[in-house]
């Protein structure tokens, strides 16, 4: 007599999900253990299976927040890890702060010395190896700060000619307020005033771009008449 041959393989995943052929490649959406079975029939109707067990791990589910994600240069940021796994543990973390420097920190701080919009990738390892990644565009915007600063032509006067020339030296500045010590205030890039009496006035320059500002200060001294 002839040897029967093997004529149809059925398998079943152990999902509910059926294939067939001598190989069989199968992608499970779900983690969980699965009865695998496969059923060969032969030509002359002959059945036999063979069952195996199969382990499918979760992936991590990556997910953070900012703690002041918009600030000014230098911009001090808290990212706060809120990844996830369905069963197991987190073993790894890799942070890529979008200007090439990075962190295996689960709660890393890090600040941006540079204003612009900063990209964040987040690489999440699970203690099985499973590895899941996001992506967050211009999750990060660190605004230029400006730097205020000025000169005074002459900080002692007379009051026989008290007018002083302010000049703004400023970086980055968009907006300029100065506070010239005797309730005089003006926006002027560089104001002159000329003060009507004696005494020492404290000068007040705050420079801004955006939410971003800082402060710069002088002194003028007018001497009285003898």
């Amino acid at each position: 007599p002839q040897d029967n041959t093997i004529d149809t393989w059925i398998w079943s995943f152990g999902d509910g999900t059926l294939g067939n052929g001598v190989d069989a490649a199968y992608t499970y959406s779900d983690h969980g253990n699965f009865l695998v079975t496969l059923t060969a029939t032969s030509d002359s109707g002959c059945i036999a299976s063979g069952t195996t067990n199969i382990k499918v791990f979760p992936n991590p589910e990556p997910a953070f927040d900012l703690v002041e994600a918009i600030g000014c240069t230098p911009h001090e940021v808290l990212f706060v890890n809120q990844s996830t796994v369905a069963t197991g543990v987190l073993s790894a973390f890799a942070w890529d702060f979008g200007n090439g420097t990075t962190s295996t920190s689960t709660n890393p701080i890090y600040t941006y010395q540079d204003s612009g919009y900063y990209d964040i990738t987040l690489l999440v390892t699970s203690e099985e190896g499973c590895q899941t990644e996001i992506f967050v565009a211009d999750a990060v915007r660190a605004n230029i700060t400006p730097q205020a600063n000025f000169s005074i032509k002459d900080d002692r006067l007379s009051l026989l000619d008290a007018e002083a020339i302010f000049t703004d030296e400023s970086l980055h500045g968009l907006i300029w307020d100065w506070n010239l010590g005797d309730g005089t205030l003006t926006s002027v890039l560089n104001p002159t005033h000329v003060y009507a009496e004696p005494g020492t006035y404290n000068i007040v320059l705050t420079v801004t771009n955006g939410d971003c500002e800082d402060v710069a200060y002088g002194q003028v001294r007018v001497e009285p008449i003898v």
